[in-house]
Formats: C-alpha cells, sequence, structure tokens
C-alpha cells in the first residue's frame, strides 16, 4: 500500500491495466464533472496511455471501492522528460479525506521512479481550493498563464466558463516547499499583447470564494471574475513578476522578479 500522510482516508493507489479497471476510472471522472455522469473521456483511451507507459491509477479504500483516479501522459521539453497529469479526480463526497494529495504524492515517487524531472498539471486559477492545495500544501509552483486553454468546456463544474489555466511543476527531486518560499520561476505569458504599467513591487490578486457555484447561480459575476483575474495575472506577467503563494483567504501574492 502507498504510504499516506497522516489523518487521511487510508487508500490503496494501483497502477491499472486491465480495460475494465480503465472503464471504471472513466466512470468515476464522468461522475465528478457532469452531473449526469457523462464520461468526458473514452475509457480505451486509459488503456492506450498504459500501455504506452503512461500513467493510469486508481484509489481503493480498504473495502475496495473506487475512490480517486487519475491519468497522466509522459510530457517531453527541449532539455527534460516529466510526467503531465492530465486529469485527478476523487468521488463526490470524499474530497477532504486527503484522497488527492495521497495520488498526487504516488505522481510524485512514479516520477522519480522513471528519472523524470517533474510532474506538471494545469488548474483553474479561479478555483480557491485548488490553488491552495497545489501552492500551500504540495508546495509546487505556478510556471505558466494560458487564456481558453480547452476552448469551451461543457461540463457542470466549468459550466461554459472560459477555461483559463495556470500551469504547475513540481519538481521530483529538489525540496518544492523550500523552492516555493525562496524563489519560483518566471511565468511564460505566451500570447500576451499589451497590458498596463505596475509601479508596485508586490500586489496580490483575489479569487472568489466558490468560483463553481458562483457560475450556477450568478454566470455573470462569475465571467467577471475571469476577466479581471486574467488582466491581473497577465499584467502582472508581463511586467515581471512571479507568483510566491496564496493565503488562506485566497489572495494570490505576486512579487517583482
Amino acid at each position: 500500500m502507498f504510504a499516506y500522510p497522516r489523518r487521511v482516508s487510508p487508500v490503496e493507489v494501483r497502477n491499472l491495466d486491465d480495460p475494465a479497471d480503465h472503464a471504471a476510472v472513466a466512470t468515476l471522472l464522468g461522475s465528478i464533472w457532469h452531473d449526469d455522469g457523462t464520461i468526458p473521456i473514452e475509457p480505451h483511451l486509459f488503456t492506450a496511455v498504459a500501455h504506452g507507459g503512461g500513467y493510469v491509477v486508481g484509489a481503493y479504500d480498504v473495502d475496495g471501492t473506487l475512490l480517486g483516479g487519475s491519468l497522466g501522459l509522459l510530457a517531453r521539453t527541449e532539455h527534460e522528460w516529466m510526467l503531465h497529469s492530465h486529469v485527478t479526480g476523487v468521488r463526490r463526497g470524499f474530497e477532504h479525506r486527503g484522497i488527492g494529495a495521497v495520488m498526487k504524492r504516488h505522481q510524485r515517487t512514479w516520477a522519480r521512479s522513471r528519472e523524470l524531472a517533474a510532474v506538471t498539471w494545469t488548474f483553474d486559477p479561479l478555483v480557491r481550493r485548488n490553488a491552495w492545495f497545489n501552492l500551500a500544501k504540495l508546495g509546487a509552483n505556478i510556471v505558466g498563464y494560458r487564456e481558453q486553454f480547452y476552448g469551451t468546456a461543457g461540463d457542470d463544474l466549468n459550466a461554459c466558463d472560459e477555461t483559463d489555466r495556470v500551469f504547475v511543476r513540481w519538481d521530483v527531486v529538489v525540496d518544492s516547499v523550500n523552492s516555493t518560499r525562496h524563489g519560483a520561476m518566471v511565468v511564460d505569458a505566451t500570447g500576451v499583447r499589451s497590458h498596463r504599467p505596475i509601479d508596485a513591487d508586490v500586489l496580490n490578486v483575489a479569487t472568489p470564494l466558490d468560483v463553481i457555484g458562483l457560475r450556477r447561480s450568478d454566470p455573470v459575476a462569475a465571467l467577471e471574475w475571469r476577466r479581471a483575474t486574467r488582466a491581473a495575472f497577465l499584467d502582472a506577467y508581463a511586467a515581471g513578476f512571479v507568483v510566491r503563494g496564496i493565503d488562506r483567504d485566497g489572495n494570490y501574492t505576486l512579487e517583482r522578479s
């Protein structure tokens, strides 16, 4: 059983090779992103990724119940190989039991065992709890921002919102928590056009308390948050700022590099 942190649900993270297990993970992920259970990723893609040496796992309770799943791809830059975590999800009702942290640590161990440099993934910068988890708890670094990365997403969590994403890098060898405290990587603001000058050396960028609920109750307000946050991030990146972290109130801290 994969070692898990204290005060979390005991789960076993297994690498999956059986198409039946791939179908179960695909169904679970569908139940997370779609209220009607629509499967967003075809099960045969999990099978193909696993066959090609990629990352396909399930997280199981002690009684064998599937509680989470993850799909990752081998990614290559000019200088290094990494594991790119495309999707990781935890069964509804089990989100606050530490299962996501167990799976992320399993990803890091998996990448280290294959001599990969880092684990990377994306997340919506407006989702406060994900930002806190990724930056404060794991110690990963934001290293990029893209507008409309996935185009228009029709699932129930995104609710047709614009799909801006930040890119996260979690090195598998260095102490990422100390790395975050002492210096983050400069953010690649690819696609940035013109931006306003910024005089301050430290900026705070706020996030809504619950953007997923806001998309359902007031989509216009949710879109206003998206546009305002996008402008703040891209203006800051164009001015040479980097993301240092996020506080418990959902405010990103950016400092001039």
